[in-house]
């Protein structure tokens, strides 16, 4: 028996714990505790539902074909509005080790609900492992896939440039222009022409990204969103986790390629480094040192 999490956007919550109940061979037990909206028994498994959307499931093998049959009927208004969604996330921005990756995904609705009852969710509540895993599935059954890698030798080198011409440094600019450059690899005018297609971006910086999004292929039946939290959208949440498995991976290569282990420097140690600029972003190890120091 395999137990597996996966997670249902909270608009949809209400939807879905009606949906299970409506199950026949779903004995519903008493709730343990008032994070939990659902408790039952399927067969020789179990279901537990808790308030922020996540469901455990005790065997996934009895489960997940079940779950796969009732995420179809409690399509959030964005995904049936859709035919395909593209998402956009990165993995790196707030560390000083590593790359910044930006991933673009697109999928369609069937495709997110077979990743959703998978265990696609925000990046952040997975294990490495458990997105490798995931990232092989995403590969398999998205329409497009885009990685963009901003490499801390090439982020160092921008952003000493941008400070130079704008007189500050803007991470939010290469951000912008790093989701620009993903999502525009993924959308094929084929698509937008046959199809009801969305971009879904997670919100860090609207009036910049609004200036990129202009520069996104123009099509008049692209509906481009920007929002906090976009991660409960399954195409951004795809997007996350292959942008965290391109840095996993990058820092893996590095860590061959010197023979050491980067995960386990600390900023004192790495300073000492000749080649510091190969695997970190200066400025961030000058923002984190000067914060310490006023501490």
């Amino acid at each position: 028996m395999s137990q597996s999490i996966i997670k249902v956007p909270k608009e949809s919550l209400e939807s879905f714990v009606e949906r299970l109940k409506s199950l026949s061979n779903l004995a519903v037990e008493t709730t343990k505790s008032n994070y939990e909206l659902l408790r039952g028994r399927y067969e020789t498994a179990t279901i537990v539902v808790y308030t922020s959307g996540k469901v455990v499931l005790s065997n996934a093998d009895i489960l997940t074909p079940v779950i796969q049959t009732i995420l179809p009927d409690i399509l959030t208004e964005k995904e049936e509005a859709f035919d395909i969604i593209i998402g956009s996330d990165e993995a790196g921005k707030g560390e000083w080790l590593g790359p910044i990756i930006v991933a673009a995904v697109a999928l369609t609705r069937e495709a997110m609900v077979q990743l959703r009852a998978n265990g696609v969710m925000d990046s952040k509540e997975l294990s490495v492992e458990k997105m490798r895993a995931l990232a092989r599935e995403i590969s398999q059954l998205s329409i497009n896939t885009k990685t963009v890698a901003i490499s801390p030798e090439r982020f160092n080198e921008l952003i000493s440039t941008l400070k130079q011409e704008l007189g500050r440094k803007n991470l939010n600019y290469l951000l912008a222009w790093a989701h620009k450059t993903a999502i525009n690899s993924v959308i094929t005018s084929e698509m937008v022409r046959k199809h009801r297609v969305m971009v879904a971006i997670d919100e860090f910086d609207r009036l910049r990204m609004q200036a990129q999004i202009r520069k996104i292929k123009e099509f008049p039946m692209l509906t481009i969103i920007q929002e906090p939290r976009a991660e409960e959208i399954t195409s951004v949440a795809a997007a996350g986790i292959l942008a965290r498995i391109a840095r996993e991976d990058w820092l893996d290569r590095q860590t061959r390629r010197l023979g050491v282990d980067l995960r386990r420097f600390t900023q004192s140690e790495i300073v000492e480094k000749p080649w510091l600029n190969e695997v970190a972003k200066i400025t961030f190890l000058k923002d984190e040192e000067m914060s310490r120091r006023r501490k």
